[in-house]
């Protein structure tokens, strides 16, 4: 599995879906496996987005997620 993926399903977990203990437990799994995370998009479709706020999953938000309520 690609780092990337990870790096982008825990800035999901994090940011989006507001679930800390899931997102720090997979923090923990990719910081011990993979220890030099590069800077990622969250969509590759999209611009850079200058304002995007620095983070420990290295993934500038460049676009908006907006979820369903179930």
């Amino acid at each position: 599995m690609q780092w990337i993926t990870l790096q982008r399903l825990g800035y999901l977990l994090d940011f989006v879906l507001e679930e800390k203990d899931k997102a720090d437990e997979l923090y923990g799994l990719l910081k011990a496996a993979c220890s030099n995370m590069k800077k990622v998009l969250l969509s590759n479709s999209a611009m850079v987005n200058n304002d995007a706020e620095s983070n420990r999953w290295y993934v500038n938000g460049n676009i908006e997620i907006e979820i369903d309520e179930l």
